[in-house]
């Protein structure tokens, strides 16, 4: 039975596995700070929770698909920093619930709830009101604050809004 090599081979055989497992090591950490800074890169900047969109109203002659692009865009306003809709900062997970639409052709006027944790109650609030305008496949959105807002209202077919909210929001 040969005996087992002694000195520099086994030194060697003992710097691979050495260099394997720091190799290895090396690999996993990399692998880590590349996920830490993809995290800090595409998570918001304001630090929001994630936010989403419930329909309680009715259909109101939104397809499923209109309620998908309408709610996706109310969650890029929200995170692009829209001021009406800050709510729920400091990670807060919030609900737009919508609570009332109203269409007509290419046009839409909807209002939602805000509930900033979804597992209490509704603190009575104003409710964010926007127009939504339909264009291909996907719907443009104005709020309150959005400096297009007062050239979408005017534009809404009658019967979509009253007279008096011209007024109340300054248009």
């Amino acid at each position: 039975m040969p005996e087992p090599p002694i000195g520099p081979a086994k030194d060697r055989r003992r710097s691979r596995r050495v260099l394997t497992g720091a190799v290895l090591v090396a690999i996993v950490l990399g692998g880590l700070v590349v996920a830490g800074i993809y995290y800090f890169i595409h998570r918001s900047p304001t630090s929001l929770g994630r936010a989403s969109v419930v329909w309680q109203s009715p259909a109101s002659g939104l397809s499923a698909g209109d309620k998908r692009s309408i709610g996706a865009a109310v969650i890029a306003a929200r995170n692009a920093g829209d001021s009406a809709l800050s709510i729920g900062g400091n990670g807060r997970q919030p609900q737009f619930v919508i609570t009332q639409v109203q269409r007509s052709g290419q046009w839409a006027v909807l209002s939602a709830a805000v509930h900033v944790n979804p597992a209490a109650g509704v603190l009575a609030a104003e409710p964010v009101f926007f127009i939504a305008h339909a264009h291909g496949s996907g719907w443009t959105l104005a709020f309150p604050s959005s400096a297009s807002f007062c050239a979408l209202l005017r534009q809404l077919p009658s019967g979509l809004v009253y007279s008096a909210d011209y007024q109340y929001f300054g248009c």
